[in-house]
């Protein structure tokens, strides 16, 4: 979404030209480490800090409070909120098979016999499942089965990212558009389709491509990581929001600034986000769809309430000029 990700896949796509003769790694027997050194050469630059995966007395693995990963491919990955404990699992049980290996960095991998490997790197917020498919006999379709809450369902958007929406249309997830890279920086036709409960990313590589092919999805849930009222001399209160990394990475839209402005409403009601609810909201979502990259978003509730299209015509900030970063 936005010029934020043309440019981060952009990049992506020159370092992973820098990765030209390196030999295909195998994935009966891949060392973790050569997994993790192809993922990461080709995958978007993520803006949210890597937690790195410990594991536990159980050979399963977690990665801080939000990220728990399974032993063998068999099993779940979960995906949990912070704010409000829902959760999302993801079954890698389509994409790779066996048990999972630590890489140094944190990444858990998982290989397979048919020439697939997945590597699982987790966020503060957010979890990226990499897959890297080794030659066309790998086929050209992953898998993955989601968890999700009673009555939760599975929406494609318009720039191709999919929304995980409860049974009352609120937001619970997303995942970032497809993308895919094959070893010379090429990208690759990718897209997801919805089956029930399964995405499928299915990859298209063109005649000329060159394995291994490095594809993902990235699962993130919250939107807004931190709000509070703070003071500015001479200039009064404004509801400082800090958006997550996930929100920063996606935004660029109107729909999901306005998912961003029901969290933020949901989680913070109780702190005096009572006034000019209409003229805030405006504020925000302009913020989100304009503004996404700012580390912080500034929300007034003296502005003027003058509709979302003269907000925008006000660089968000309609009634004056101020706009504290």
């Amino acid at each position: 979404m936005g010029h934020l990700r043309r440019a981060v896949a952009f990049a992506a796509g020159i370092s992973l030209v820098l990765w030209l003769g390196a030999s295909p790694i195998q994935a009966r027997d891949a060392d973790a480490n050569d997994v993790v050194s192809a993922i990461n050469r080709a995958a978007p630059t993520a803006v949210e800090a890597r937690v790195a995966a410990v594991r536990g007395a159980d050979q399963t693995f977690s990665a801080g409070a939000a990220v728990s990963m399974p032993a063998d491919a068999s099993g779940e990955l979960m995906l949990r909120s912070g704010h409000s404990g829902r959760a999302i699992g993801l079954s890698l049980a389509g994409a790779a098979s066996g048990p999972a290996t630590l890489a140094t960095d944190g990444t858990v991998v998982y290989g397979s016999t048919s020439g697939t490997t997945i590597g699982v790197q987790a966020f503060a917020s957010s979890v990226r499942v990499t897959a890297v498919l080794q030659s066309p006999q790998a086929g050209n379709s992953i898998s993955y089965n989601l968890d999700m809450p009673k009555g939760a369902h599975l929406v494609t958007s318009e720039d191709g990212s999919v929304w995980v929406l409860d049974a009352d249309g609120s937001l619970l997830g997303g995942i970032a558009p497809a993308w895919a890279r094959d070893a010379k920086g090429q990208s690759v036709a990718t897209s997801y389709t919805i089956i029930g409960t399964r995405l499928v990313q299915t990859i298209d590589p063109s005649s000329t491509a060159t394995y291994p092919i490095v594809a993902d999805p990235y699962l993130g849930l919250d939107l807004i990581q931190y709000a509070s009222w703070v003071y500015h001399s001479g200039y009064g209160f404004t509801l400082q929001v800090t958006p997550t990394a996930w929100l920063r990475m996606n935004g660029g839209g109107y729909a999901i600034g306005a998912f961003a402005w029901d969290e933020l409403y949901t989680k913070y009601k109780n702190i005096g986000l009572c006034c000019n609810l209409n003229g805030m909201r405006d504020q925000l979502i302009c913020h989100v769809q304009f503004a996404f990259w700012r580390a912080t978003f500034n929300l007034d509730e003296w502005r003027p309430d003058v509709g979302y299209l003269q907000t925008v015509n006000s660089s968000c900030n309609p009634g004056g000029s101020k706009w504290f970063d």
